[in-house]
């Protein structure tokens, strides 16, 4: 069942239903991720959670370290997973065997004045070009329009979207292959791959730095909504509540409260401290659906490039955690690059590029449910 609103778009389904959305399919298409929390209303963990897939390559020699959050708030998970800096020339990505194969790239310049460009895993190219760099270039693309009805004096520079399918042999390839001596200068990049099993990959790049994604876990004491009651029903109730605009706005604003570290009252090492006071008691939806009282939650939160094989890992984590552990429910959310022109690509599979280039300002939230139930929301911006 799929519901749409002004910047809301929500999916309940199944993983069990052969007509529900493919969930995997969804998360390729949001390939650029800057930070994933998975949230599991639960104390006890037996192993810290980690991205890497389910079916590690080799299996390891040591037995894994059973521990709970709140005597490890600052672990790393063993072989955690990693992305790298780089400054990263058109040049190179034209070189024969670069793209492809899982590698992600995305500029993380300043967008004022300056080109931006995005790799995808599947080998296209997105380019932000400012008018100077696309008549350079020669790439096929379109004008990023400025917003309607504003003073043409007040309009941003005009930029251009392109979209350059990196498969040699094709007429826009070769085109840009040409063209490349006169590409603009290098640009700061973030740049990953993961392997066939789902795992980071190194790169052979000049002047990369390898960065380790950065992972903070903690222990909160706070107020849950009861979405056990919402959607663990039947299947006419849990649509009902798919529908509750006020819920699923009330819950959205609720998980971006807990993702800034502003839900729930925080234990750990330390003892405890206050996290900040947005609870679902506050909520719009809390009078039509009360929250009961305080219960333990875990809140881990990744943050660096993290590729569609890092979201896949978190939702079969929190999957897990729902059907084994007991949780009434988990949650895993994605957020994009702000304020990276290329970012984050629209969600329809081969759905033109937008108006303007994507702010990258899009979430997706998924909440794992009782009965093998799934909801998706995607806030747009």
């Amino acid at each position: 069942m799929r519901r749409e609103g002004p910047g809301l778009r929500v999916q309940l389904s199944s993983f069990d239903h052969p007509a529900g959305c493919r969930l995997e399919a969804l998360l390729a298409s949001h390939p650029f991720t800057h930070a994933v929390d998975l949230v599991l209303p639960v104390r006890h963990f037996k192993q810290l959670p980690s991205l890497r897939p389910a079916k590690p390559r080799s299996p390891r020699p040591h037995a894994p370290q059973l521990c709970t959050v709140e005597a490890s708030c600052a672990l790393q998970p063993r072989d955690s997973p990693f992305y790298y800096a780089a400054p990263l020339a058109l040049a190179q990505l034209l070189e024969p065997g670069f793209a492809g194969d899982g590698l992600l790239a995305l500029s993380c310049g300043p967008l004022d004045g300056c080109d931006a460009l995005a790799l995808t895993p599947d080998g296209d190219l997105h380019l932000s070009l400012t008018g100077e760099s696309f008549a350079r270039l020669g790439a096929a693309g379109r004008r990023a329009g400025g917003s309607p009805g504003a003073c043409a004096r007040r309009q941003p520079p005009p930029r251009f979207a392109c979209r350059v399918p990196l498969r040699p042999g094709s007429a826009a390839h070769e085109r840009l292959v040409r063209c490349a001596a006169a590409a603009p200068a290098p640009l700061p990049c973030l740049l990953a791959r993961c392997d066939a099993d789902g795992c980071s990959a190194p790169l052979a790049l000049p002047g990369a730095r390898r960065l380790p994604l950065e992972l903070r876990s903690r222990l909160l004491a706070a107020q849950l909504p009861p979405l056990e009651r919402a959607f663990g029903g039947d299947a006419a109730r849990a649509s009902a509540a798919a529908g509750d605009s006020a819920l699923l706005a009330s819950l959205a604003e609720w998980l971006g409260g807990l993702a800034l570290g502003a839900v729930g009252r925080e234990t750990g090492v330390g003892g405890a401290a206050a996290a900040g006071g947005w609870e679902w008691g506050a909520c719009g939806a809390a009078e039509a659906w009360p929250a009961g009282p305080d219960a333990w939650l875990q809140h881990h939160r990744w943050r660096g490039l993290l590729a569609p094989a890092h979201a896949a890992a978190a939702v079969a984590t929190a999957r897990r955690a729902v059907a084994r552990l007991g949780a009434p429910w988990a949650a895993v959310c994605l957020a994009g690059f702000r304020d990276a022109a290329v970012a984050w690509l629209p969600l329809a599979s081969g759905a033109p590029p937008p108006p303007r280039a994507a702010s990258g300002a899009n979430d997706l939230m998924v909440l794992i449910l009782p009965k093998e139930r799934y909801l998706v929301m995607t806030l747009c911006d």
